[in-house]
């Protein structure tokens, strides 16, 4: 099985409420660990506890934590915002939000 990262995920308002805890969406926000989606490139079969290997890491300068933070402060970070926007690994959604920033 091979898998891409293709955006960060962001806390919403459902984990707020499975833990009875308004603030924690930003709590976690804050944090930078807040997990990220996977597109499947070779479909395949995976166990929990099997060893994960990276292949390749084209962009290193973006790292999930500085994607969600440049996606949190769009209007304020345009440049890393549209620097962001045209790195084709990431998602259709993320890149369109990104990009309407500059609009």
């Amino acid at each position: 099985m091979r898998v891409e990262v293709s955006q960060p995920r962001q806390p919403c308002a459902n984990l707020a409420r499975r833990w009875q805890r308004p603030d924690l969406p930003e709590r976690v926000r804050r944090t930078g660990r807040s997990g990220w989606y996977l597109r499947v490139l070779q479909p395949g079969e995976i166990e929990a506890g099997q060893p994960i290997e990276r292949e390749a890491r084209p962009h290193p300068a973006w790292n999930i934590a500085r994607a969600s933070e440049v996606m949190h402060a769009r209007l304020e970070r345009r440049v890393e915002a549209a620097e962001l926007a045209g790195l084709k690994a990431l998602s259709p959604g993320w890149r369109t939000s990104l990009i309407r920033t500059g609009e």
